[in-house]
């Protein structure tokens, strides 16, 4: 009797402790496994010459609280937290990080990233591209247009502030916080006279435009002009236009507008009601066009120009461009917005060019 019910207790006992062992085993299935944080990396802003800005949202923590998160960035692809990275806080979500230390004109790779106890999970990789400082360096003028009210459009960098020619208007709609509109029914434009330059053959034009009406046979973004005719190495004009079937082109006259000018007409259609970055790079004899940062080289130089333009008791004008005669073609104003206008008293390179444009903002300095 003894020994049955030594048996029994026995079994028993075995029985509660297979139960308890698959009690435990199934709680231990139950439990989801840890995995890595689920996160994507946020676009790069606020991009300068040595800074930028970034970040990423943790979207899953992988089962375990997030302890360290930001981004890591270099000059190779798939950067890691071994390198360069900034320390962001802790827990999932949105968070930014600023990026410093960078060099000038330096193309940068960057991933968020995020950690737990199980390990570090990355984002997606982005790719941006630091101003080059010297974006700065012989820049003639740079217009903001910003200032909403009045009508004198200020010079940035230099000392040819604009006046308002035929009643343009402020608009709050620009690329860049505000814009000047010169409309599409009467021509309007900014100028200054009495503008002196140095003795060169090289200069770049950008701007940001936004055309409301193509119907004109010609559209002048904007040039400098001598103001008078010069037959010596004091010239005529350089200027940005768009030509009757809205394609970018440049001229550039060195004699008294009688002669050819070098002239180079683009292959790009631009569209109505949209923000493109124009620019128009003339270097000795050679002329490149830009659309949205890339070239636009489309068609041949037309002319060959190598004398030097010598602005003494000139102009500057945007939205339209005087002729080498002093005269305006009233009808050939630019009908839509204009932005952050410059003028570079050299040729800037397609990497600096590409720079400008891709900030995202254009050309925006802080001034």
């Amino acid at each position: 009797m003894k020994t049955q019910i030594f048996r029994f207790v026995h079994a028993t006992m075995i029985c509660m402790f297979i139960m308890l062992m698959v009690l435990s085993c199934k709680k231990d299935d139950d439990k989801p496994a840890l995995q890595l944080p689920v996160l994507t990396t946020l676009p790069v802003s606020n991009i300068l010459h040595n800074t930028a800005s970034s970040g990423g949202n943790i979207t899953s923590d992988g089962g375990d609280a997030v302890t360290a998160r930001g981004v890591c960035w270099n000059t190779t692809q798939s950067p890691t937290i071994a390198g360069n990275k900034t320390s962001d806080g802790m827990g999932t979500g949105n968070f930014t990080s600023d990026i410093t230390g960078l060099s000038p004109g330096t193309q940068y790779y960057v991933r968020a990233y995020a950690t737990n106890s199980f390990g570090t999970a990355y984002g997606q990789e982005v790719n941006f591209t630091t101003t080059d400082a010297n974006l700065l360096n012989s820049l003639f003028s740079y217009w903001k247009l910003d200032e909403i009210t009045g009508t004198i459009a200020g010079d940035a960098t230099g000392t040819w502030d604009l006046s308002f020619q035929g009643n343009p208007i402020w608009t709050t709609s620009g690329k860049i916080n505000s814009a000047v509109d010169f409309g599409t029914t009467t021509a309007t434009y900014l100028e200054r006279s009495n503008i002196n330059s140095g003795n060169k053959n090289t200069y770049t034009l950008a701007a940001w435009i936004n055309l409301e009406d193509g119907s004109a046979d010609g559209k002048n973004i904007m040039g400098m002009n001598s103001g008078s005719i010069a037959m010596n190495a004091g010239a005529a004009e350089v200027k940005m236009i768009l030509v009757g079937d809205n394609r970018l082109a440049a001229l550039y006259h060195t004699v008294d507008g009688s002669t050819p000018p070098m002239q180079r007409i683009g292959g790009t259609i631009i569209a109505l009601n949209t923000w493109y970055f124009v620019a128009a790079v003339i270097d000795n004899g050679n002329l490149d066009l830009y659309v949205n940062g890339a070239v636009d080289n489309a068609n041949p130089i037309t002319g060959s120009i190598s004398s030097n333009l010598n602005f003494t008791n000139g102009r500057i004008t945007i939205g339209n461009a005087r002729l080498w005669n002093g005269d305006y073609l009233a009808h050939r104003w630019f009908r839509g917005k204009i932005d952050e206008a410059a003028i570079w008293d050299r040729a800037l390179t397609a990497v600096e060019i590409s720079i400008l444009y891709n900030n995202g903002n254009g050309i925006q300095y802080p001034f």
